[in-house]
C-alpha cells in the first residue's frame, strides 16, 4: 500500500492553503475536496498543518480502497494495476469512475489492453494526459512506472 500512497501523493502534490482545482472544487492537502462544513471554516482556518493534511489524505485513501473493493471485490491483479485503479478512484471518486462503462468490465475479465485503451478514452485523460497515460501503461503492463522518467 505504501507504493500506491506514494503514487497518489506524487500526482496530487500537497498544499497547506485552500485552492480551487482545475474542476472548480475547493481543495486542500493532497487533493482533498472540502466538504461544505470544511469550507465554512476556511476563513478562520486558512492554513492547514501537516498532521491535518495527513489525516485527510488517509481518510480519502481509505475511501478509495473501499471503493476499489466495492467495484472489483477480491479480484486478483498485479499491485501496479490496483495502484492505477485506486489512483483513478482517489482522483475522481466512485461516481465518476463508474462511468468507465467499458473499462470496468475489461478489468474484471483481465483484458488489460482494452482496459488501458478505455482509460485513455475519457475526459479525464484529455485533462490529465501524463497521469492518465501512466495509469493506462500500469494497467496494460502490470508494472510500476519509472519514477526517474518523470524528472
Amino acid at each position: 500500500m505504501d507504493r500506491i500512497r506514494a503514487l497518489i501523493r506524487g500526482y496530487e502534490g500537497k498544499s497547506k492553503h485552500v485552492y480551487l482545482d482545475s474542476e472548480g472544487n475547493w481543495t486542500v492537502g493532497c487533493g482533498h475536496f472540502l466538504t461544505d462544513e470544511e469550507r465554512l471554516n476556511v476563513l478562520t482556518h486558512p492554513l492547514w498543518t501537516d498532521r491535518e493534511i495527513e489525516t485527510l489524505f488517509e481518510h480519502d485513501f481509505k475511501t478509495a480502497l473501499e471503493d476499489f473493493a466495492a467495484v472489483f471485490g477480491q479480484q486478483e491483479m498485479a499491485e501496479a494495476r490496483k495502484g492505477a485503479l485506486v489512483d483513478m478512484l482517489f482522483n475522481m471518486g466512485r461516481s465518476k469512475f463508474l462511468k468507465f462503462y467499458d473499462m470496468i468490465p475489461a478489468v474484471r475479465r483481465g483484458d488489460w489492453e482494452l482496459a488501458a485503451k478505455e482509460c485513455l478514452d475519457s475526459r479525464r485523460a484529455r485533462k490529465l494526459k501524463a497521469r492518465s497515460a501512466e495509469n493506462a501503461e500500469m494497467l496494460r503492463t502490470g508494472e510500476w512506472p519509472d519514477a526517474a522518467a518523470r524528472l
